[in-house]
């Protein structure tokens, strides 16, 4: 999981540079469901993203519409 870290860095640094928007959460007593549209760093395109995660942080499910999936 070498690429781990600088994945969630990368993915904090695009909140801080605020290329997130719309972001919608969802909680029940075992997952939470987090929406957002994402934009692109190379582009001015903006691309749907889900994640579910686990009670615990861990994640369970992530995609989005970009080309890499």
């Amino acid at each position: 999981m070498k690429g781990t870290v600088f994945k969630k860095e990368r993915a904090y640094s695009f909140y801080k540079e605020r290329h997130t928007s719309g972001i919608k959460v969802g909680v029940n007593k075992n997952l939470t469901l987090v929406r957002a549209n994402v934009i692109a760093s190379m582009k001015k395109m903006k691309y749907k993203v889900v994640v579910v995660l686990k009670n615990n942080g861990n994640v369970m499910y992530a995609a989005c519409d970009c080309p890499a999936g």
